[in-house]
């Protein structure tokens, strides 16, 4: 999967989830589904469970999306530091 597939990845799981933007948490999950990604691989060969670290994420993501789409239906916008720890 290429650059423009990830983003396109990443842009359609903000879709399913609803919300009007994508954030980076959106690309993370995208990118942790490609095991040929540089990422992916980096954070391999620490030891991380690739899996594992796909399934915390892909649960933050939807717990982000959710608040998201909260503050999104009262008229407000999303924060800049949205994806801030």
């Amino acid at each position: 999967m290429g650059r423009e597939d990830t983003f396109q990845r990443a842009a359609a799981l903000a879709a399913t989830a609803r919300v009007e933007e994508v954030h980076c948490m959106h690309l993370l999950t995208a990118l942790l589904e490609q095991p040929e990604a540089l990422l992916t691989r980096a954070v391999a060969i620490f030891g991380v469970d690739i899996k594992e670290l796909h399934s915390r994420i892909v649960a933050i993501t939807s717990a982000l999306d959710a608040r998201q789409g909260r503050v999104e239906s009262k008229g407000q916008g999303v924060s800049p530091g949205e994806c801030s720890p």
